[in-house]
């Protein structure tokens, strides 16, 4: 039997860092949390409404698949993670439900006078936030699960800069924000500089000789010089300015559609946007989106090749019946510069198709 927690309450976000104020002494007992509780049976597509300890209205949690029976409590929080280094959360409300039903997925619904369409569900897994939100409209936001650790209602501030490592560009991707790898620039290359060409030196032409023509004095003879012509200088040549290339754009190359052998631990399938159209080139990894394991495919010729991926968990020597999960990040496909979707948590012992339609 498993028991998962998740806790509500308001949150004062200081620079992503929580502050609690204490008075000085001997702190009084804390009083026990208000909660609400529910009871929910076997089946799939089970609906349960829950009071939110705080909150006018209950919380809607539909069940995918149930295959125990249990409770479903909601605790109001009294603490809760921080918002990673460079984001911070507006108007958040933390949260905790206890379950002790078992159940594959959960979609947690949660109505309030202060949600507005910039709000998100954000689900706090693997030692940071993410943003799990399926629909948020004024008055009410729902994100989906496998899953009841710490969740929270809030408004995420994002840094407005790059940040300088990946994995703090992965945490920030994970809420939502539109970050950057921070890198420097290459230095300038410098302009050849030309050499001019060397000029000619004048050569004078020495003055004849004239030898006597006897013993007897000769006449004295004036010489008369003739003048040398002096070379005209040879200009510079021009060195005409290189022209810089103008780039020609270059459309996105074409990803072969893989081919899904007919037996083996392979987990295999198709991405689409919300309205049916595949999506190719996005990013599928195994575990938390830090690197991509590989990409759906692409064919600019034949729509009908767009979208589809495949792993094979027997290059990794996996064992059959093993637990596995993966993420598909989407970059410019909602108003965010990514959009992540995780698969949830599944038993791989053979093939195993999952396809995936962004909401």
């Amino acid at each position: 039997m498993y028991r998962h927690v998740l806790r509500m309450t308001a949150l004062s976000a200081v620079g992503g860092i929580l502050v609690l104020a204490c008075a000085q002494g001997t702190p009084a007992p804390a009083p026990a949390p208000a909660e609400g509780a529910a009871q929910v049976a076997t089946g799939s597509n089970v609906i349960a409404q829950v009071a939110v300890p705080g909150l006018a209205k209950p919380a809607t949690i539909t069940f995918g698949s149930i295959s125990a029976a249990g409770d479903v409590t909601v605790t109001q929080s009294l603490n809760a993670p921080a918002a990673p280094q460079g984001a911070s959360f507006k108007s958040a409300k933390a949260f905790e439900i206890t379950s002790t039903a078992k159940f594959d997925r959960a979609t947690v619904c949660i109505e309030d006078d202060s949600v507005t369409s910039d709000t998100q569900l954000l689900h706090y897994k693997d030692g940071r936030w993410n943003d799990v939100t399926t629909d948020a409209s004024s008055g009410k936001v729902c994100g989906e699960a496998t899953s009841f650790s710490p969740w929270l209602v809030a408004e995420v501030d994002c840094p407005s800069g790059g940040v300088a490592t990946q994995e703090e560009v992965a945490v920030l991707t994970s809420l939502g924000c539109e970050v950057a790898l921070v890198t420097s620039s290459p230095s300038p290359t410098e302009a050849p500089t030309a050499t001019p060409a060397p000029t000619e030196a004048a050569t004078a032409t020495p003055a004849p000789t004239v030898a006597a023509a006897s013993p007897t004095p000769a006449p004295t003879v004036v010489v008369t010089k003739t003048p040398t012509p002096t070379p005209a200088p040879t200009p510079a040549p021009t060195v005409a300015p290189t022209p810089t290339p103008v780039p020609t754009p270059t459309p996105a190359p074409d990803i072969a559609r893989p081919a899904v052998p007919s037996s083996g631990l392979v987990i295999h399938g198709r991405v689409l946007a919300a309205n049916g159209t595949p999506i190719g080139g996005a990013c599928v990894t195994l575990g938390p989106p830090i690197r991509c394991w590989t990409y759906t495919s692409r064919s600019a010729a034949n729509a009908a090749n767009t979208g589809y991926f495949m792993i094979n968990l027997g290059e990794l020597a996996a064992q059959s019946g093993g637990q596995w999960d993966f993420y598909v990040v989407v970059k410019n496909y909602t108003t965010y510069t990514y959009n992540n979707y995780y698969s949830g948590v599944f038993v791989v012992d053979g093939l195993e198709q999952k396809n995936v339609q962004f909401q």
